[in-house]
């Protein structure tokens, strides 16, 4: 069930989807909660635009409940539904207190989000990166991915993002983009070539949300990238802001950067940005035996200091990097719950059509055009990954196992390899 709805405080995308014991939404392709029959009744009326009396006549008939909880209920739901709509930053479960259920701890028949790497080509050759470098691989044509994007449409999927490699390397992202309309869409890009008609043709397509890539000023940008790209870059952030594209940036910390990112907070502040997100090193291809990675214990007062220049500028920020919360505790830094979601929130579909549990886990899980969904979903290694058995057993018995999922299983602490 989707539906779009719009209010003062912004622009609601909703997208319902009711499994066996609960419903899973998605709000604006940026958050998703879990919701209990309770709330998932309140969550379908505001799709269906009832008005309150009504909604609250109906609850207090099915639920026996007094109409003072029947209205107390209902501008907790809809308060929260505004709130994260308006608010990429907040977690629902630190900052809004609602009631969870424990992450993972139930089956899904499918992600929230599908990420699309169109193509594996790209015009930075980042000494970082994860899937070990541009190169050349046998694409999907444009038919194929609208098959690819009516499969996950099928699955009442909320949103699905575009990126790569490159996307806008390929000559027919715009059109993908646009026949991606059902759903809440997003691109990751290094902006080289977010020129303004480009931007123009995504904003018509209806492009929801891009996230460009900004690794420093220039000459660290440059080096990182290793490619001379941090005027294009800038250019394509200045033009992606002009838009009404929800417009992010996303850093890499480094030892090479790390010293300049407050600095660079308050640079792309003045040009117009109002959230930006960071991450670690992810251990996988290029940077697999990295050097210039960060330990948690190293990123700390670093991700203090760039929190607190966040603050002053009046920026949101967002860490994806999911950490053990015995080394690092997202959540009590107010950054919200950081765990992995591969092949349980998201999963990605490479640019030949095989489907691996996210952009950095290169092993198989099946083939989106080749082989029915449910086998794909219930693979071995997918099956692996949910029940967590990379999982060292230092963590076993943790209360917080379920919230945490030991960090990244790419990481020095998980295990790379469990298909079997």
């Amino acid at each position: 069930m989707r539906k779009t709805l719009q209010y003062e405080e912004g622009q609601l995308r909703l997208s319902l989807r009711e499994e066996k014991e609960y419903s899973m939404l998605n709000i604006n392709g940026a958050h998703l909660l879990y919701l209990n029959e309770t709330a998932t009744d309140y969550v379908k009326m505001i799709m269906e635009e009832l008005d309150e009396e009504e909604v609250i006549k109906k609850m207090r008939k099915k639920y026996r409940v007094s109409r003072e909880r029947a209205e107390k209920d209902y501008e907790q739901v809809l308060f929260t539904l505004l709130t994260l709509a308006s608010r990429r930053d907040i977690c629902p479960f630190s900052h809004l207190g609602i009631e969870s259920i424990p992450p993972f701890s139930r089956e899904l028949k499918a992600p929230h989000r599908f990420d699309l790497a169109v193509t594996y080509q790209c015009n930075n050759d980042c000494f970082h990166c994860y899937m070990g470098g541009p190169r050349k691989t046998k694409e999907l044509t444009l038919d194929e991915w609208k098959k690819v994007i009516d499969t996950i449409d099928s699955l009442d999927v909320g949103s699905i993002i575009f990126t790569g490699g490159e996307p806008l390397l390929r000559k027919d992202i715009v059109d993908l983009v646009a026949y991606s309309r059902n759903l809440v869409s997003g691109l990751i890009t290094n902006g080289r070539l977010l020129t303004k008609d480009m931007v123009s043709q995504l904003e018509k397509a209806e492009l929801d949300h891009v996230q460009i890539t900004i690794e420093g000023f220039k000459d660290t940008h440059n080096k990182m990238v290793c490619s001379d790209a941090w005027d294009e870059t800038v250019e394509g952030i200045k033009n992606a802001l002009a838009s009404s594209i929800f417009t992010l940036t996303n850093t890499t910390l480094t030892s090479w950067n790390v010293d300049e990112t407050c600095d660079l907070l308050e640079f792309l502040a003045k040009l117009g940005l109002e959230r930006f997100a960071l991450n670690s090193i992810i251990k996988t291809g290029r940077a697999e035996d990295a050097e210039y990675g960060l330990t948690p214990q190293e990123l700390k007062p670093h991700l203090e200091m760039i929190r607190d220049k966040a603050l002053e500028l009046g920026l949101e920020m967002v860490w994806y990097t999911p950490t053990r919360r015995c080394d690092f505790d997202p959540v009590n830094f107010g950054l919200g719950l950081k765990m992995c979601s591969a092949a349980r929130i998201n999963v990605t579909i490479e640019p030949d059509g095989r489907v691996i549990p996210c952009q950095s886990w290169f092993e198989s899980m099946g083939n989106i055009l080749e082989d029915p969904w449910d086998k794909i979903w219930n693979s071995p290694l997918a099956t692996s990954i949910r029940k967590k058995k990379y999982m060292p057993e230092q963590c076993e018995g943790c209360s917080l196992a379920d919230e945490c999922t030991a960090g990244c299983p790419l990481g020095d602490i998980g295990c790379k390899t469990l298909g079997g």
